[in-house]
């Protein structure tokens, strides 16, 4: 897989791509959550859901990522913390985060830390 490849992230291409990560890396454990794609200062963001169903909240992806593999590092990082939410863990880069961080970064060949 071409991690340099130029892209222009849209929600679909992140459903997408949040659904072989989620096979890959995740069990197909995760809910499927909203996607957005936004001028932002960082590269992506896990919101919770408003509505109080964990684990279902909402990835939004800079318009600024624009390679394959800058999307899909910041797409698992964002995961990994709707891991978090859904199992009830606080929603921080501590030793869970950074544990679980360390063996999806290897698997997938990019820091996701």
């Amino acid at each position: 897989m071409n991690h340099h490849m130029r892209i222009t992230v849209t929600p679909n291409i992140l459903r997408y791509w949040w659904g072989q990560l989620n096979k890959q890396y995740f069990h197909s454990a995760l809910p499927v959550p909203t996607f957005k794609v936004a001028r932002m200062d960082y590269v992506g963001l896990y919101s919770n859901d408003p509505y109080g169903i964990v684990g279902a909240g909402t990835i939004t992806v800079s318009l600024r990522v624009s390679t394959r593999g800058a999307m899909l590092a910041t797409l698992a990082h964002e995961m990994l913390h709707q891991l978090q939410d859904l199992q009830g863990r606080p929603m921080v880069h501590g030793r869970f985060f950074n544990v679980v961080g360390r063996r999806i970064s290897r698997k997938l060949g990019a820091s996701i830390l």
